[in-house]
């Protein structure tokens, strides 16, 4: 099946919605939404861990979807990870005592995230600032230092007020 980001994505953000369930888009994810790259793996969502069983519910009643991973006890929290229109998902749900606090306050703190209008949807992503602070995080945690250049020139341009052009690709 070819990948179908946009309807993937919209599947996806109907469903969360429709459950009345706070989340946000970050990662390279949020990076294509924003036009700033092209190509992305993958498509990452974070939610509450409270809300991970009603969203598994609520997509195994749909028949375009194939499950890659179900597992309520992730480190983070929880971890569903699944197919759909050719796009791999991956929603991660932080419980209150993960590790991850940069993820937690994005969920508590609606002035962390920003709704953009994609295709004439409304999506909810982690604003630019918060993204390049997770990603520093997770790229000390994991030791990948050569990442780390990259987002100081980036967190430099973001607090000068710079907007990134369109297909910026790091």
């Amino acid at each position: 099946m070819k990948k179908d980001f946009d309807k993937a994505l919209f599947f996806v953000i109907d469903i969360l919605n429709k459950e009345k369930i706070n989340y946000f888009v970050f990662g390279s994810s949020s990076l294509k939404i924003r036009e700033l790259i092209k190509i992305i793996k993958d498509i990452d969502i974070v939610i509450s861990y409270k809300n991970l069983k009603q969203l598994d519910k609520a997509i195994s009643k749909s028949k375009d979807i194939t499950f890659n991973t179900k597992d309520y006890n992730y480190k983070i929290g929880g971890l569903l990870s699944f197919n759909v229109f050719g796009t791999e998902i991956e929603v991660m749900a932080f419980k209150s005592n993960s590790e991850d606090k940069l993820a937690l306050s994005v969920l508590k703190d609606s002035k962390l995230r920003e709704t953009i209008i994609y295709k004439k949807k409304k999506v909810i992503l982690v604003k630019l600032g918060m993204l390049l602070k997770m990603y520093r995080y997770i790229y000390l945690l994991r030791g990948e230092k050569k990442h780390l250049k990259r987002i100081g020139f980036l967190e430099k341009l973001t607090k000068k007020g710079y907007t990134l052009p369109k297909t910026f690709f790091f």
